[in-house]
């Protein structure tokens, strides 16, 4: 039996949001599997996502996530929040109290 070693606990969600790929690329609709504090996994609409971009929590893109890829299975990814998005201004999480 494997033992879990992340540092939050993950909770199911089963939640649509959206993924901005950055600069010249349209919106695409994920859903995000399961969420901590941390981190998420997510189900994106392609296979390739690159290694940074953004998870939108509203269609407007006011409250999100930075996003680092840390692994990969087809369409579904794991990642890491590197930084907060509140109202379209980012915040690093080391500047939060979380």
């Amino acid at each position: 039996m494997s033992v879990d070693k992340r540092r939050a606990k993950r909770r199911p969600i089963s939640q649509r949001a959206w993924v901005d790929f950055g600069p010249g690329s349209r919106i695409h609709q994920c859903y995000v599997r399961d969420m901590s504090d941390t981190g998420a996994r997510l189900t994106l609409p392609v296979v390739g996502a690159p290694a940074e971009f953004v998870l939108q929590f509203s269609p407007d893109g006011s409250v999100g996530r930075r996003c680092e890829v840390r692994w990969r299975a087809g369409r579904e990814v794991g990642v890491r929040f590197t930084a907060r998005i509140v109202k379209g201004r980012k915040l690093d999480f080391a500047s939060l109290d979380c």
